[in-house]
């Protein structure tokens, strides 16, 4: 008995083609946990005067890993997403003595959940950086500090602050990704991201971003606020949410691989 013959349109190859990219397409956005844009879903957690933010809550759930960097005198932001997302675990940074002892005061006085987790370090870009210069600033009425050197506002003289990457905490904590990454780092932002997102390969572990840019702080580099959303556009970010022209919400929305640049 002969063979069936299978005759192979044009057609027929081209349909094969689409399905076999489409199957693709929908199996990168699983490897990578891409989040949906989310234009008629996002909201603001924490007030909108002075913390907030602007989040896509899409994806979020009780498993959901947040990194919050750069606490200050406020963590109503991280104490709403703890509560609103039934977090197990919020993972706070900021090595500012009165950070420390704000949250020190909020624990005690249960004004912050037991879930809200601190860790004294500033994060920086180097992977192999142990210590920093971290520069408090003049007012003693105001909170942050910054690791930047040259800004106007700070101390000449700085703190001496322990220091790590994102990628070492991830390994501290034991996480392969970031559901929420949120950086208010006082002007290190550029510098941080300029290497996080210097390699789309290798920043697929994070989905959303919400940080607090700091161009301001370096009226001679124009160029600084333009680069860093290009950089997130070509690392598979939409921007969601502007406010104040100083927070920024970027929400991933297509694997990097994938990105037209």
């Amino acid at each position: 008995m002969s063979r069936p013959t299978i005759v192979l349109t044009k057609h027929t190859v081209l349909a094969w083609s689409f399905i076999t990219v489409a199957l693709l397409t929908i199996l990168s956005f699983l490897l990578f946990r891409s989040v949906p844009p989310c234009s008629d879903s996002k909201q603001y957690i924490g007030r909108k005067a002075y913390g907030g933010w602007m989040i896509c809550p899409l994806g979020l759930n009780p498993s959901s890993i947040v990194y919050s960097i750069g606490i200050g005198l406020n963590a109503e932001f991280d104490q709403e997403m703890i509560q609103k997302f039934q977090l197990k675990k919020l993972y706070a940074f900021d090595p500012t003595p009165k950070a420390i002892a704000y949250v020190e005061r909020a624990k005690s006085s249960n004004q912050l959940s037991s879930k809200f987790e601190l860790y004294p370090y500033a994060v920086v870009a180097d992977p192999e950086q142990t210590t920093a210069k971290f520069f408090l600033p003049k007012n003693e009425d105001h909170v942050s500090g910054t690791a930047m050197k040259g800004i106007s506002h700070v101390q000449k003289e700085p703190l001496i602050v322990k220091t790590l990457d994102v990628p070492r905490i991830m390994k501290m904590l034991g996480h392969d990704h970031i559901d929420l990454l949120k950086i208010d780092i006082e002007g290190s932002e550029f510098e941080l991201f300029d290497s996080l997102l210097s390699n789309p390969e290798q920043f697929t572990y994070c989905n959303q971003v919400l940080v607090e840019q700091h161009s301001r702080f370096f009226p001679n580099q124009p160029h600084l606020l333009k680069r860093m959303i290009d950089q997130f556009r070509h690392n598979g970010f939409q921007l969601l949410h502007v406010e104040r022209d100083e927070e920024y919400t970027f929400v991933r929305i297509t694997p990097p691989n994938l990105q037209q640049q």
